[in-house]
């Protein structure tokens, strides 16, 4: 397997070949920050993707790619960061080289393959999309409360708004 490259970098048509290309990218550490803040995460410790890339005789691409990252994410219930570890694998296809993209207005085929970038075979971008799409949007630390678990607030103090809610339905403790 060559090298890592950059997460970021465009990986050129001329590095694939027709019986299939290996290749790792690396999210370096000037990487991270960037790849972290449009994840909407705290900290990216890691992430590496591991890609098998194959040309088709018609001209297209099929990939297969692991994700391999390690995010620190914020509980949705105790706002406590913890890291958690993350294995996605994937697989894309892609048809020939875009070099007149359509126009905006013109419908797509949900059925065709999407375009090569012009660029090249954009694979950092791909992991970071199938990464998005395989995270928990509601994290929750390992030692966060179950759901519908009360005893996990701080004594037996009812919040300022479930006193005032039960106020003013008249039910509860503050009625």
């Amino acid at each position: 397997m060559p090298s890592a490259r950059p997460l970021l970098d465009p990986v050129p048509s001329e590095l694939w070949g027709a019986a299939g290309s290996r290749f790792q990218l690396r999210c370096s550490a000037a990487e991270c920050p960037i790849v972290a803040k449009r994840l909407e995460l705290p900290r990216l410790r890691s992430l590496t993707v591991d890609a098998q890339v194959a040309v088709g005789s018609d001209g297209s691409v099929r990939v297969e790619a692991v994700v391999r990252a390690r995010v620190v994410r914020t509980c949705v219930v105790t706002l406590e960061d913890f890291e958690e570890s993350v294995v996605l694998p994937f697989t894309a296809s892609f048809g020939e080289r875009a070099d007149n993209p359509a126009p905006a207005d013109v419908p797509v085929d949900t059925d065709t393959p999407e375009a090569l970038d012009a660029e090249g075979l954009q694979l950092g971008e791909l992991a970071i999309q199938h990464l998005s799409l395989g995270l928990d949007p509601y994290p929750r630390h390992p030692n966060a409360p179950s759901p519908g678990d009360a005893d996990w607030l701080e004594g037996d103090a009812e919040s300022e708004f479930v006193s005032k809610l039960a106020r003013l339905t008249g039910t509860g403790h503050g009625a």
